[in-house]
């Protein structure tokens, strides 16, 4: 029967290096004689290089067509046929020589094919004296270098012919062709931690972010810490012991996930005086600290000048009768600015099914509430919505009236964690977004851009997204300051 097999093996035009890939993949002459198509893809798989399927199988399917009588005779004889085709391995040293490719095969070779460097085109069937290209293998190189060298014409490839250039298969295998998604999520995930050390260092750099490391806290801190974790009151004490025990907390802040912990340990927080211990931690954690409410004040009425000129929803229009009214109060104008910011400032689409109308996302900038006691039925209802649209939850402004009309000067911030009443519309705005910032909180959704913009601008904090919208009106203010700053 070893003749038989040696014919067959002949008769197939493998060469030794080729057979012995193919054993390396488990294919022996058994395989070549029985396998599918579907057999010799699972089994040349494993060498994670693109295969030409069809062509392999078309040339082995042509050889058994050649040989069947020969054929039949082997397989009567079982497997035994195997060890014929193993005493063809060589040593793991690939052989540094060279092999070539026939005009014929040049010619007959398809768009998009590869065509190893270490094979040349002149006359004859796998040899020739003409050499175009050479590539030198070594044991050391990847096992799909071995393929290439050994199953030239088998390979798919991308090989220019013209002028007799081709290109190598060895540059070829390194790419990753199946993995776009992966390469896209690693390269993602690259740049944010290269952002997030970039950011770390420039924070320690400035200074805004107090440098901890795991040495233990000194013990001023830590008998503030002791302290706080037995006593919420009286607050003046509790005032005093909170900045000094800002390290001992520091990192559980800026994180929504550890929210839950944050709170179970600072309880402090949620007491009805809580917003004062958040403006206390937001001034440590940012030492850049500017006088805020100022600032949005101050610059109420060239945001007005550009909504005139650049809005185009029909709510402008009673809107900006608030924010140029003289007669207006504060409270009333800041509750006005919000809902108008709207119109230059559109919301974002939420999802593939939910794209929020101007309406929608002012009726979220402010949740208005006919009384206090009807507050926390209303927010519930909102954030039930939250909920059955998959939307984070976020910190709310609120305010207790009906519309603008008939606000009653009271105003909350809301969170399934807190709820602080606050004096002024420009104070619930500074809490909203000191809170949002401080425990790694989401803006609402609907009406991103509007608190995206005022803490971005007004309160100076960086975010990693960027919209147009905001950036327009942005460059706006920037230019009339720009324009005061020469006129004085």
């Amino acid at each position: 029967m070893a003749n038989v097999a040696d014919s067959l093996l002949e008769d197939l035009a493998f060469s030794t290096d080729s057979l012995e890939v193919l054993q390396q993949c488990g294919i022996q002459l058994y395989e070549l004689l029985t396998y599918s198509l579907e057999d010799f893809k699972n089994s040349l798989q494993q060498s994670s290089v693109e295969w030409n399927y069809g062509k392999i199988f078309g040339h082995i399917d042509d050889w058994r067509k050649r040989n069947k009588s020969q054929i039949l005779q082997a397989l009567s004889a079982g497997k035994e046929t195997d060890s014929t085709a193993n005493n063809n391995r060589n040593c793991e040293e690939v052989s540094q020589g060279s092999e070539y490719l026939s005009e014929e095969r040049l010619l007959s070779i398809t768009d998009g094919e590869i065509i190893p460097k270490n094979h040349a085109c002149d006359s004859g069937d796998f040899l020739s004296n003409t050499e175009v290209a050479t590539a030198e293998f070594t044991t050391k190189k990847n096992y799909a270098h071995q393929i290439l060298r050994a199953i030239p014409c088998l390979l798919p490839a991308c090989s220019s012919l013209n002028g007799r250039k081709i290109i190598s298969a060895v540059e070829e295998v390194t790419r990753n062709h199946g993995g776009k998604v992966a390469n896209k999520i690693g390269n993602l995930k690259q740049k944010k931690r290269k952002s997030e050390v970039q950011e770390r260092e420039h924070l320690k750099l400035s200074g805004v972010v107090p440098t901890i490391d795991n040495s233990p806290l000194d013990p001023e801190t830590t008998e503030a810490v002791n302290w706080l974790a037995l006593n919420q009151e009286p607050w003046s004490i509790v005032l005093d012991k909170w900045t000094l025990s800002f390290l001992g907390r520091l990192p559980l802040l800026k994180s929504e996930k550890l929210l839950f912990k944050l709170f179970s340990i600072w309880p402090h927080y949620k007491s009805s005086h809580g917003y004062q211990l958040v403006d206390i931690d937001y001034k440590l954690l940012n030492v850049r600290s500017l006088n805020e409410i100022q600032k949005l004040n101050s610059i109420t009425a060239a945001i007005t000048t550009f909504i005139a000129k650049k809005a185009i929803d029909p709510s402008a229009v009673k809107l900006l009768k608030y924010l140029t009214d003289c007669s207006v109060n504060q409270d009333t104008r800041l509750c006005a600015l919000l809902l108008a910011l709207n119109t230059v400032l559109p919301p974002i689409i939420v999802s593939s099914k939910f794209k929020p109308k101007i309406c929608t996302a002012q009726e979220d900038t402010i949740i208005f509430v006919s009384s206090h006691e009807q507050l926390i039925p209303q927010l519930q209802s909102v954030y039930a919505s939250y909920v059955n649209r998959k939307l984070p939850i976020s910190p709310k402004f609120v305010a207790v009236g009906v519309d603008l009309e008939t606000l009653t000067g009271r105003f909350f911030v809301y969170h399934p964690g807190f709820c602080f009443e606050l004096s002024s519309a420009a104070r619930a705005i500074d809490v909203l977004i000191k809170t949002t910032h401080l425990f790694g909180l989401s803006y609402p959704k609907l009406s991103k851009l509007v608190w995206q913009f005022i803490g971005c601008f007004v309160y100076g904090i960086d975010h990693q997204e960027s919209y147009a919208s905001v950036n327009r009106l942005s460059t706006f203010l920037k230019q009339i300051e720009n324009t005061s700053v020469n006129h004085v």
